[in-house]
């Protein structure tokens, strides 16, 4: 059996790095129509998990096997 837990820092990286592939893609692409929609999206994200995700995200992965 095995398990694995992600930590608050993985999540903080995992968050963290949508914002900057979204903040490169704008920078590429100045003038894409939906650049500023993009941007707004990626904004709200990342304020909603600084103010309520971080207390409540989590994720693990269990491996068993069976015994019989």
């Amino acid at each position: 059996q095995y398990m694995v837990v992600s930590s608050g820092q993985d999540w903080d990286r995992y968050e963290m790095l949508q914002s900057l592939s979204v903040a490169r893609w704008a920078e590429a692409h100045p003038d894409h129509p939906d650049r500023e929609e993009n941007l707004a999206i990626q904004a709200q994200a990342r304020r909603t998990y600084l103010r309520w995700g971080r207390a409540t995200v989590g994720f693990a992965q269990m491996v068993l096997r069976r015994i019989d």
